[in-house]
């Protein structure tokens, strides 16, 4: 019999790691058992505690359940940083101003290839969750 995968969001993570911290202190058996998870599951969270608290800190989406990163993950930081004085500095940002920086991006950091199509720059937008205007 084969079980169906079943992720968790950085929510539920989060609130994992809220009721375990509340736990009097016990093994991680007694502890997975107390919050009716696996305690691979419950080992695996605690492992990736800092990135769970950071994800939140940067006002990620919550409803995230994986990490996934793009193929250009240079240009993709590099944009998002751009992306992110731009509106320290209250300079209106568009799809096209957001694609045609990127081009410049990665021509600059040598990137051959690149290609910011709607479809990339949404997906893009979505993981850092942006609205542009």
């Amino acid at each position: 019999m084969s079980t169906k995968r079943n992720d968790l969001t950085i929510k539920e993570k989060k609130d994992i790691l809220v009721r375990f911290d509340k736990l009097d202190k016990c093994s991680q058996r007694e502890a997975a058992l107390a919050l009716k998870i696996p305690q691979p599951t419950l080992n695996k969270i605690l492992k990736n505690r800092k990135e769970i608290v950071e994800h939140e800190e940067q006002n990620l989406p919550l409803s995230r359940k994986r990490k996934r990163n793009g193929q250009n993950v240079d240009v993709e930081e590099s944009l998002l940083r751009w992306f992110q004085q731009a509106r320290n500095l209250n300079v209106p940002v568009s799809n096209s101003i957001l694609q045609e920086k990127s081009i410049n991006l990665a021509l600059q950091l040598g990137v051959d290839n690149f290609s910011p199509t709607i479809g990339w720059l949404t997906r893009w937008k979505n993981r850092n969750n942006i609205v542009t205007g």
